[in-house]
Parts: C-alpha cells; structure tokens; sequence
C-alpha cells in the first residue's frame, strides 16, 4: 500500500490526465444506458403474473394496451381514426364498437352487457393493442405516437402512458436534483471546511466518482429511474466523509511535520485513509448489497449500483483526490479561513454528564419508536407517487368514473377447457363482487352476436394453446378488497384448469404487495447480520458490534415512525430500502466514535474523560458528514414531484439527522453503560481468530441440521471432543424431547450423570428409562455414556512427504498433507447390521501462510483471510456395498503449502439419517427400467426366431416360382374382362355425381344459412320496432283526421291548418302520422320477411336431402373409381411379374441369400449386444436394491444411547 501511495503522490498530473480521459467512455456509458421506468419489470420471473404478461405479449399481442376515449356520435370519425392508428408502428390492433356496427347498424344490436359498458354519455372507447410490452421501446414510441394522432393525451389511459409521464418528469427533474445537492452540500463544506476551494476539490472528486458510477452502469443493461434519480446525491452524502478524512490526514500530516515533503506528507495520509475507511466502506457496501436479497429485483438494481458507487467513491477518493490536492496545494493555502462550525462543547458536555438520564429517556422512547416503526401505513399504486394532474392520471380517472373501468384482469386457460365448462366460470365470474363485465369465447359464439364481430376480436380471444376471458373489477388496484376478488378468481379457474393464470394490472400489483412484504422482512435481517458479521471481523469485537447496531436501529425505528405518528403513507419501495440504505450509510457514524473511544480507554482510565475526549474529536466530523448527506438529500425530496423518490430521500435526510443525534447522544451513554463489558471484550480481541473458526463450525452444524428440522418427537446429539490424532477425550450427550403433553413423559436412555439443562423440570430413572415431569413443556438434558464410539478417526500429518508428529512440525514451513480416515464400526457388528453414516467435514485455515488448498471429496472456498474447507466422507460404504464408486470416501486428505504450520480445529459432522430422505420411487423406476430390459431381450429371441422361419420360407419360395409363373397368365386375361366392365360403370357414375354437384353447387350459392341467420335478426328487430311503435292513441288519431300515406307531410300540414287547428296539435299530429305509417311499412315488411324465412327454411332442407344423396354418391364412385384403380395396378403388376419371371427368380436368390444373413446377423446382435446390455442392467438394479437397502437401514436407526432417537447427529471436534 506504502508503494501504491507513493506512486500516488508523486504522479498527480498523470492521475489527474487519466481521469479526464476516463470521464469520455464513462459519459459514452452513462448516455448509452438504458432506464426503465416500469416498476412492475422487476417483479421475478418465476411468477405467475409475470409469465401470463409474457404469453399475453408473444402469443397474443396484449403486453401492453390503451383505452382511447373518443365521441361515440360519429362512427365514421371514429373508422376514420382507427386508420390513422393502425397506421402506428408498433400497433398491433385496434377495435371499438364501430368496428362492429360501421356507420349503418345500429348500436343497439350489440349485446346489452356490451353496450353499457363501452358506451357513456355520447363517449366511446377505442381498444389498443401493442406488439410490445408496456415499457419497451417500441410500445412507448407508439404511445406518445397515439397521443399526437388522438391530439389530446388526457384521452389515452394505459400503463405505458404512466411510463411515459414518469419518464418525462424524472428527465425534467434529475439534473435539477444535482445542481440542488451540490449548492447544498457547498454550503455545509464552506462552514465545516478550511478553505473556500477545498469544497470545489471535495464536490469535483465525487462528480467523477458519480460519472464512473453511472458510466460503468452500461454493463447492467438498463437501470431504474429511481435508481437513476437517487444514486448521485446518495452517492454523494455517503462517500463525501471519505474525502474530508483525507484532506484532513493531509493537513495533519504536514502541520505535524512541515519539513516533510508533500509527496511523503499525500503519502502517509493515503495509507491512514485507508486503514481507517476501508471497515466502513464495508460496512455501506455490504448494507446496499443486501439490498440485492430482494426477491424484486428493483432491490438489485439499486444495491449494485450504489455499492459500485461506494468503491467508486473509495477508488477516486485514494487517486483522484490526492491528486486534486497536490495541484492545488498552494491555491487551498491561499484561501484558508476560519471553521466556521461550532465545536458543540456544551452538547458533548451534557452527553457524557447526563448519560444515565440519556440511557432512561432512550428506553422510554424505545417503545412508541418501535411500535410506530411496526405499524405506519404503506401505499402500492404506482400512480399515487405521481402528480394528480399528469396526463395518464387525469386519463385513468375519466375511465374509472365514466367507464367504471378500474382493474381489467385477463384469464389464460388451456384452449381444451370445454365450451360448456367456460360457460360456467364465465357465469360464476358474473356472480363474484366487484366484477362487472366478463367476456370469453364462448360469450361471443352465439351467431347473432360472432357475425358482427371484427375478426380481430375473435384472434385476440384464442389461439391454439390459450383462450382468454377478460374480467372487468370495480375495485381499486392494490386495495385489499382486489386481493381477496383474485384469490377468489384464482381458485374458481383452477377448480377447471389447475395451469390457468390470471394476468393483468390488478394481478400484479397484488403480486408487487405479497413480494415487497417479503422483501422487507428479508432486505432488513440480512443488512443487520451481513453488516454485523463485517463489524465483528473489522472492530474484533461482538458486544461492541451488537451495541452499534443497536443504536443505529434505534435511529431507524424513530425516523420510520415519524410516518405512522405524522399519519403520512409511504410507498412500498421506501419503506423496504430505506432501513438498509440508512443503517448502511450511517453505521459509519457510530463505528468512528466507538474505536475513538476504545483508543482513548486505553490509555485513560476515567470512562467519562476518555468519552468527553472523544466526543471533541468525533463530533465535529460527524456533524459535518451528516449535514452533507442530508444536504444531498433534502433538496430532492422538496424538490421532486415524484413521491417514491421523495418519500426515500425526505426519509434518508431526516434519518442522516437522527443518526446523528442518536450517534452523539445516546450511543456515548451506551457506550459508558457497556464500558465494562466492552473493554473485556477488548482484551479477548486475540482470540478472536478462533471464534472465527468456531463461528465456521457452529455454521457446518446448522447446516447439517437443516434436513432435520422438522416436528421430531426426539432429537439426540453427540458431541465428541478428540485430540488432533483422533483420540477421544471426552463425549456428552444432547437430548431434546419435544413435547405437546402436560403429564409424564418417559423416555428410553442409558445416559449417566444426567443434567436438566434448560428447566427446572424434575425426573426419576431407572435402568433404562428416563422419566420427566414435563407440565408440557420441552426437555432439554445431557448426560454421559459408555457406548463405544460408531466411528474411529485416525489422523496423519506429513510435512515434505515424511510422516511426523502434529505437535512437532508447529511453526515450520513446507508442504503438508494432512490423512484423516475414517472407520465404521458398525462393519465389526455379528449381526451384519451396517449403519450408513454420512460425514460433513469442516475447517478454517489463514490464508496468508497456507496457499495451493486442495481437499479430497470436497471444495475449498477463499474468503479473503480465511479458507474454509468442506469436504464429505461415507465411511464404510464400500465395504459394505462393493461398489467401486464409493471407494474413496473412506478418507478425507488435506494437502497445501504452509510457511507457519498450525494445527486447526477440525469439526465433523455424522449422521446416520440423511440416506433415508432419498426418495425411494427412484428403485421402482429400476425395477420397470429392468423389466422393460427383460421384455426387450425376450422380443430379440422371439426376432431370431423369426428371422431363422424367414430363412426357412424363402427356400421354400425359391422351389414353388416355376408354378407360380404359369398361373399369372391365366388371371391377367380374366383381369382384362373386369376392367372393361367396371369403365362403364364409371361413366354412368360420375354423369349422376355432375348433375348433383350442379344442384347443389347452385343451391350453395345462395348462402341459405346465412341469409336465414340474417333474416330471423331482421325479423327479431322489426318485431321488436313494431312494438315500440305501437300505439292505440296516433292510430285512432291517425283514423281521426282522415290521414293517408299518399298525402305528403306538407299536404297534410296545409289541410289540418285550414281546420284551425294549434301549431302545437298539427307538429304531434307529423309525429303521429310518420310513427304509424312506419309501423305500417314495417309489419309489411316483417310479414314478406316471415314468408322469406319459411321459404328458405324448406329449401334448407331440400338442400340437406341433397347432399346426404350427393354424400351417398360420391361414395359410391370414391369405390368405382378405388376398385378399377386396383384392379389396374393388380393387372400391371401382373403383367410386369408375368414379362419378369427370370428376375423373380434371381430375386427371390438374393433373398434367400439375405435371409442367411440376417439370420446370423440377428443371432450375434442377441448374443452380442442384447445379453450384455441384460448383464449390465442386472449391475444397475444390484447397485439399485443396495442403494435402497441402505436408505431402509438409515430409516431403521433407532438411535446411539437410546432407541428411540427420531434424529441422531454426532458432532467431533479434533484440536490441540
């Protein structure tokens, strides 16, 4: 490191050089980068909604679709702007109910269900469907296309037009958060800094760092917007304190000694830079990685990106920064001023005095911050984080309110389902709450309603895999209410097709809130133990590490409940990151103060003068970082319209505050509190390269107890302490009995010197039992046994191939190989009852002294300072079975090269349990797979049988040919005769064939069926006009004035005034005199329709007679034609065989020859192939029963000092 600062420091130009360079493929990146704007992308794709969306968007064109509310009283308008709309790439189709009505039918002839829906307050909706998904390229390009065509964007409601507003605002927004941060962050570093220059080398150094950053993301693909919006102020809040140490170990450097050169100066204050941030830089980029736990991957895209921007950061801030700071040198003398930020004396003074009274207030405000953390509300629709007022709001809220269209759900189900059994879940659909509009296939099959429909309608509905049912809810997009109706759905569909899926919005977003609920709960454990665990490593201490975080998670609980006492509703992704963003950037805080304080303890022994020493040394750096990252912070949350990226960063500000105030008040009194505790923590620090490798062990028992977690009535452990050459020094026994019972429990043991270890539950024994009072309750109790250990381990060291002692080559250097065999007594047994143990071996070596790891049966994971080793044995197990494959898992061998030999710990894990969770279906399988072995070596001695009788008949053949030959005259001349006949019959067949085909060719071409299908329409509609105009009053009326439909309206108007009639009374009389003369003219009309009808319905069925004779017909020449056909063919072959018979002859030879060789060939196949293939499935199903008898041993084990142990582990640990 002293090497890399040198160079560092004494290179500025160059470093100063390449840095300018990098910024043009990074800027080259961060254009080129893609960003999404669609949160609902991220949700996984092992989810149902999700593969529904893909099957939507391949097969049916419905990944991404548009409502278009446009003025339903033109439909020729309308027609007219669907063209426009075809016309828009990335379209793939348009419909609306002019489609189907066009400008002469009227709309009304469309099912009722239909028409209410589509069709409000002269307003009208145009369907638009997309190639794409909804926040794919292509489709966005297509909207903001339709918005242009439409000329009003407020019209156009779809997802992508959420997308599209999103991402316009973002754009508008993103550089003004930048420019906002950094006049900000000016601020704060002009009163907390030296000099009024260093704040530009400050802000310049993390603007290059943030450019790398974003550059670099070119590489993901695409980002988030909230991920783009977010990462450069955070990245400048979280990374700004490692710069300011620099600057400040600069300045030490050089006020310490000012006769030392500013290279030598930039040098020192390089390698204390990184020694001190390097532990916190961890600790903020294991906390933004643990984002990356998300099952929404929303998580991973904001985790790796801002852990890129933390090593970003670092890099820059150990080369760029130096850099800066050398050129500049001068210029930051120049300008040096007074800090012009307090030293907070009174504040620390009051912290190390009042500290008990600190430590009571934090407990009481521990509770209400905990519970408000708990149960503030939370919001998922994606549109409530945008402004009310952008186009695809005020889109989404017409369409609900006018067109009650809320949640629309679309069903997959398999293209097999009955139309009958669709019929039913379209009719059980129509009675679910909330739901007002269902259409499925069979909806629209009725004749009267498929003729009118466009044909685009009916592709969208099916395929040949899928048939959709659409489903309109009324209720709103991630409200509880939604959940339940889906659920409901769900279960309705599944009852007909288990594989069916529901797809849409509406299912999404539910999907969004079960995984984001999961993701919380994950996002903030696994933050805690990550950076817990890189706390334990870095500070050397665990009660020190569990105080920090401690402390920090206080902050969080305060700042997150600030929501539920302010009753203010977070969106769903702040409150998921936010934790693990704030515990990650503000851990820093508290890790600085707690080693400051451990440094002073150690050379001041009053805990409170250490305290108020550290406090002067800590507090103002703190103050100055958490000002910076809630400057970089606040303007965007008071500036951005976007909630979801206001509600983070408003939550991340005012949490950078709250750390900071818990940080320097409250954790010093913890820190007094735990002093004791702490500093004899401190003093263990040396061992904690053990705990390591007990930590690495304790691991590889949790993991071997996993397969045994389930309810066991009795879990039974042996933990056997051995020397490091195998021999026992001592063994305890684990027993916990799971109980359920409020009596006596009895359990079988041979244990002595029994402990209850967990109770205070009493117990008596006898020879062979133990029994508990219980008071149902669990047991837990160890004890002792003679038993003799199941395995013997015997270990061997070899350094430099020579065999020696453990304890005799400690501290030399070579290479060391390390035999660890194993020995199953249970091989020893009279009874040959084998039980199957299967070992987990496990060990941690310093990475520094031991290289070129390799282990026998298992792998070797570098983890930086440590390699752990894994390896598997199954002792005994080829004895046993002799089975080759097995052979090696006697022994377990360790080889590598060490310059510091050191005996490790070694654990192993044995149980005799694991075998017995294989699934014993797989022996069934070999057992057909033998069968199926047998049948096929059965069929290929039946196949040389065969194969011999062919021999055997060609022989024959080769004897009879001369006879054969002379009848094949004879029945060709009789074939001649026939086939003279059956010409004529032919004839006399298709003259009957044409004449009928004619007939009905005429008749076809009528379309009866369809002119009767429109006519019974007809007729329906002009009954139904017929009774509307029926009116008793206007035909008496009518009568009354003596009207005729000869007379003209005005004739009419010009008689009835010369009878001096009112103005009022001659306008109701038109109205009555058109009313009736219509109804007239229709039942005229509907009369010659009825007639039409009976007429075609008897011609209908003429023609039906007709093509049953003309079925009959054809039949019967299809068979002519057949017959003389093969007569043809048989009169030929004859012929040719007749003109031939030389050839048959040869022929035949060449068969009879053949025939020899496949009878040899088909025997050396049998002897050759199929029996040896019959030899080597008998080893496969031996292998099979001796696999299957040992999982049935494994089931049988009963236990080491009792029998009835449900699980039995035995944990050995080889040392010193």
């Amino acid at each position: 490191m002293k090497k890399f600062a040198k160079f560092i420091a004494t290179h500025s130009v160059l470093i100063l050089v390449i840095s300018f360079l990098l910024l043009v493929p990074a800027i080259y990146g961060y254009v080129n980068t893609r960003i999404n704007y669609d949160i609902l992308v991220y949700l996984p794709d092992s989810v149902d909604t999700i593969k529904g969306e893909n099957i939507l968007t391949d097969d049916f064109g419905l990944g991404a679709y548009a409502f278009v509310m446009v003025d339903s009283s033109n439909n020729k308008k309308i027609l007219d702007l669907e063209k426009d709309i075809k016309k828009i790439e990335g379209v793939n189709a348009v419909l609306s109910i002019a489609d189907v009505t066009d400008t002469v039918i009227p709309v009304d002839m469309l099912p009722t269900q239909v028409v209410e829906k589509l069709n409000k307050d002269n307003e009208t909706i145009i369907m638009v469907t997309f190639d794409g998904g909804a926040s794919e390229d292509v489709t966005i390009e297509a909207v903001r296309t339709l918005r242009e065509v439409v000329g009003d964007a407020t019209k156009v409601s779809s997802m992508t037009s959420m997308v599209i507003d999103t991402m316009d605002l973002s754009n508008k927004e993103i550089f003004a958060y930048v420019t906002i941060a950094v006049i900000l962050c000016l601020a704060v570093l002009f009163i907390a800094t030296d000099s009024y220059v260093i704040p530009f080398f400050l802000l310049g150094n993390i603007g290059f760092a943030i450019i790398y950053n974003m550059g670099s993301n070119i590489f993901l693909g695409q980002i988030s917007y909230i991920t783009q919006a977010i990462t450069a102020v955070l990245q400048l809040g979280v990374t700004m304190d490692f710069s300011i140490f620099l600057y400040h170990k600069y300045e030490q450097a050089k006020m310490d000694n000012p006769k030392m050169p500013k290279t030598e100066a930039m040098a020192s204050a390089i390698v204390a830079t990184f020694q001190s941030v390097l532990g916190s830089s961890l600790t903020t980029f294991a906390g933004f990685l643990a984002l990356c736990t998300m099952d929404l991957t929303l998580g991973t895209d904001i985790g790796i990106v801002m852990a890129k921007g933390v090593l970003w950061g670092l890099v820059c801030v150990l080369t760029l920064f130096p850099a800066l700071l050398m050129v500049g040198d001068k210029l930051i003398d120049k300008t040096k001023h007074k800090v012009l930020l307090p030293e907070f004396k009174k504040l620390q003074e009051f912290s190390t005095k009042h500290y008990k009274g600190i430590i009571a207030a934090f407990l009481i405000l521990l509770v209400p911050a905990f519970y408000g953390n708990n149960n503030y509300k939370v919001y998922y629709k994606l549109d409530e984080s945008l402004p009310k007022d952008l186009a695809f709001n005020v889109a989404n809220s017409k369409l609900a309110d006018k067109f009650n269209i809320v949640s629309p759900e679309i069903i997959l189900i398999d293209k097999n389902v009955k139309t009958n059994d669709v019929k039913e879940i379209v009719n059980k659909l129509e009675n679910i709450e909330g739901i007002d509009l269902v259409l499925a296939p069979s909806t629209l099959m009725d004749p009267a309603v498929a003729m009118l429909l466009p044909s685009d309608l009916s592709k969208m509905m099916d395929n040949d895999q899928y048939q959709l049912i659409i489903v309109n809810s009324t209720y709103e997009i991630a409200s509880d209410e939604l959940a339940s109706q889906i659920k409901e759905i769900d279960s309705l569909v599944k009852s007909y097709d288990k594989n069916s899926i529901i797809a849409g919005e509406g299912p999404l977003m539910n999907d969004l809130v079960t995984i984001a609920d999961h993701d919380f709960r994950m996002v903030n454990y696994t933050s805690i133990i990550v950076i817990f665990i890189i706390m334990v490593l870095v500070l050397k201490q665990i009660n020190l590490s569990i105080v920090l975080i401690l402390t920090i998670e206080f902050a969080i609980f305060c700042n997150m409940s600030v929501a539920f006492y302010t009753n203010t509703t977070l969106p769903f992704i702040a409150s998921i990151v936010v934790g693990t963003i704030q515990l990650g950037a503000t851990i820093d805080y508290a890790i600085l103060m707690s080693t400051k304080y451990m440094e002073e303890r150690a050379s001041i022994k009053d805990k409170k003068e250490a305290m108020l020493k550290t406090l002067s040394l800590t507090v103002p750096s703190i103050i100055t970082s958490a000002l910076c990252f809630f400057a970089a912070t606040f303007g965007v949350a008071a500036y951005t319209k976007i909630d979801m990226i206001g509600s983070i960063c408003e939550l991340l500000s005012r949490g950078a505050i709250i750390s900071m105030l818990v940080v320097i008040l409250i954790l010093p009194s913890l820190l007094m509190v735990c002093d004791k505790f702490i500093i004899k923590n401190k003093k263990e620090g040396k061992n904690m390269k053990k705990m390591k490798t007990v930590a690495a062990a304790f691991t590889i028992v949790a993991l071997s107890l996993i397969p045994f977690s389930a309810s066991a009535a009795k879990t039974e452990t042996i933990y056997t302490n051995m020397d490091y050459s195998g021999n026992v020094k001592k063994t305890t026994v684990s027993n916990h009995i799971e109980n359920t019972k409020e009596g006596d429990v009895s359990d079988n043991s041979l244990l002595t010197n029994i402990l209850n270890v967990n109770g205070s539950e009493n117990f008596t024994q006898d020879d062979t039992h133990v029994t508990w009072y219980a008071k149902g309750k669990d047991i837990f109790y160890t004890g002792n046994t003679k038993e003799s250990q199941p395995i013997n381990i015997v270990t061997k060291y070899y350094l430099d191939g020579k065999e020696a002692k453990a304890e005799d080559i400690i501290g030399k250097s070579g290479k060391v190989k390390i035999e660890i065999s194993l020995i199953n007594n249970s091989l020893l047994r009279t009874n040959n009852t084998f039980t199957p143990y299967v070992v987990a071996l496990g060990t941690m070596m310093d990475s520094d002294t031991n290289k070129n790891i390799t282990v026998t049966n298992g792998k070797v994971t570098d983890t930086g300072t440590r390699s752990m080793l894994l390896a598997i044995s199954a002792p005994g197990l080829y004895e046993y079975t002799n089975i080759n494959e097995f052979k090696n898992l006697n022994k377990v061998t360790i080889i590598y090269e060490t310059t510091d030999f050191d005996i490790n710990d070694i654990y192993m894990v044995a149980s005799p349990k694991i075998l017995s969770e294989l699934d014993l279906e797989i022996f069934d399988k070999l057992d057909k797979f033998s069968s199926s072995i047998d049948t096929l070596s059965s069929s290929m001695d039946a196949l040389e049988e065969g194969a011999k009788k062919l021999f055997d008949g060609t022989s024959s053949l080769l004897t009879n040919t001369t006879v054969f030959n002379e009848k094949l005259k004879t029945a060709s001349d009789a074939l001649n005769k026939i086939a003279n006949g059956i010409t004529k019959l032919t004839q006399g067949v298709d003259e009957m064939y044409a004449t009928l085909e004619d007939a009905k060719k005429m008749m076809e071409n009528k379309d009866i069926t369809g002119s009767l299908a429109n006519l019974k329409v007809l007729k329906a509609s002009n009954e139904n006009s017929i009774a509307k105009l029926t009116n008793p009053e206007a035909e008496t009326a009518y009568k009354t004035f003596k009207m005729n439909a000869t007379e003209t309206e005005s004739e009419m108007i010009t008689r009835l005034a010369s009878l001096s009639l009112p103005e009022e009374k001659i306008k109701e009389l038109v109205t009555v005199k058109s009313t009736y003369e219509l109804k007239l003219l229709l039942t005229a009309n509907n009369e010659a329709v009825k007639e039409m009808i009976t007429n075609l319905e008897d011609l209908s069925k003429l023609m039906d007679t007709l093509t049953t004779k003309l079925k009959e017909v054809k039949e019967m020449k299809t068979k002519v034609e057949y017959l003389n056909a093969s007569l043809n063919e048989v009169s030929i072959g004859l012929t040719k065989l007749s003109e031939a018979s030389s050839q048959i002859n040869a022929g035949v030879k060449k068969l009879n020859d053949g025939a020899i060789k496949v009878s040899g060939g088909t025997q050396a196949l049998n002897a050759q192939g199929i029996k040896t293939l019959v030899n080597y499935t008998n080893k496969i199903v031996t292998f099979g029963n001796k696999l299957e008898n040992l999982v049935n041993l494994s089931k049988s084990y009963k236990g080491f000092a009792s029998n009835n142990a449900d699980n039995t582990l035995f944990v050995y640990k080889l040392s010193k």
